[in-house]
């Protein structure tokens, strides 16, 4: 199983250059694809904004990737206190500003012992730095996160 962030997803619904890399990792390559509750909240959050239109396509697309084999995993009290400690840690506002949903993707990424799939460099630097694998998707500049 690969934990994906909502960057892959976003990545791939707005047909950026990372959107064959997550077309693949949607599809199982290498390893099949999983998300927690949080991030994919922070998918509809994004992409919904534009009105009932944006939120209803959103909605219907993460619906359609579930359905496809996208698992999305619940996000307890132990993913939360391991994402906040993650946040409370290592967040510098300057130097690492890290979202609490990229603190829950790492949480996600200790409880299940995967790797971690992301365009963000914040994040895939942290993770390394944590001992999780990470598996880089380009950017929307076409730039791997590492």
């Amino acid at each position: 199983m690969t934990v994906l962030d909502a960057s892959v997803i976003i990545a791939g619904f707005l047909g950026e250059p990372g959107r064959a890399m997550a077309e693949d990792l949607l599809s199982g390559r290498p390893a099949e694809p999983v998300m927690n509750g949080v991030n994919a909240g922070e998918v509809v959050a994004k992409l919904g904004r534009g009105g009932p239109d944006a939120l209803n396509d959103v909605l219907n697309k993460m619906v359609w990737l579930k359905h496809g084999g996208l698992e999305i995993v619940n996000f307890d009290a132990f993913d939360g206190h391991v994402a906040g400690t993650f946040r409370a840690k290592y967040y510098d506002a300057r130097a690492r500003a890290i979202s609490f949903a990229d603190c829950a993707a790492l949480a996600t990424c200790i409880r299940y012992g995967r790797a971690l799939a992301t365009t963000d460099s914040v994040l895939a630097r942290l993770a390394v730095e944590i001992n999780i694998e990470v598996i880089g998707v380009p950017n929307s500049a076409g730039e791997p996160p590492l």
